[in-house]
């Protein structure tokens, strides 16, 4: 999560960059981004479906394209393209993982030694445990599911239940940055702190008590 924030920042950083050394002032330069947010907004909400599919399993930053989908296709619209292309980007990686690319993937691993046995009836806690902890990115928890080869129900379930909230937050803080909305804003980046907070707390309970179990 922190290499995705990274990344938005020097995006945005970026585009700031570009729009004052063109010599643009700020309020020219908020009219020029709403311009170009609006045509983006006039392409086939079925693309940036795909590209949320797809665009992850190759490193994209997932966050930047829910950001994406609430400024450009507002709140209704917005959770019905992440909602789907979540589904579809959580199957495309286990597939890519769990089948076509999995003796690669093993091998990756073995090269570092790290050989991971997982017994089946740990699989749903592994899935829980790898969705709550933060920071680490959306393609790297796939795939390390999808390599360990997860019941594909419990891992499609889960996954998608703990990762909407998230995307939900992104949708909304992008959709209230292009409307003005600071206070929804300001709610949405609260929202993600505690959301943080949270999955932090709730992993350090989990592992401390299986450490307690040990001793």
């Amino acid at each position: 999560m922190k290499i995705m924030i990274g990344i938005g920042v020097l995006v945005m950083a970026a585009m700031v960059y570009l729009f004052f050394s063109m010599g643009l002032s700020l309020g020219e330069c908020w009219v020029l981004m709403q311009e170009l947010l609006r045509r983006l907004g006039e392409v086939h909400p079925i693309y940036m479906c795909l590209l949320i599919v797809v665009g992850p399993a190759i490193g994209m930053p997932v966050s930047v394209l829910y950001l994406l989908s609430g400024a450009l296709y507002g709140v209704k619209a917005g959770l019905l393209i992440i909602a789907v292309g979540l589904f579809g980007n959580l199957l495309l990686t286990y597939f890519l993982s769990a089948k076509i690319f999995h003796k690669f993937f093993k091998k990756m691993l073995l090269k570092r030694g790290f050989n991971p046995v997982i017994k089946e009836s740990n699989m749903t806690k592994l899935v829980l445990l790898i969705r709550l902890i933060p920071g680490t990115p959306l393609v790297v928890q796939n795939y390390l599911l999808g390599m360990l080869k997860a019941p594909l129900k419990s891992y499609l379930f889960l996954s998608w239940v703990l990762l909407y909230p998230w995307a939900i937050v992104f949708l909304m803080s992008g959709n209230a940055a292009v409307e003005g909305q600071f206070r929804l804003l300001a709610l949405g980046i609260a929202l993600f702190f505690v959301f943080i907070f949270l999955t932090k707390f709730l992993t350090s309970r989990y592992v401390e008590s299986k450490r307690k179990s040990v001793e």
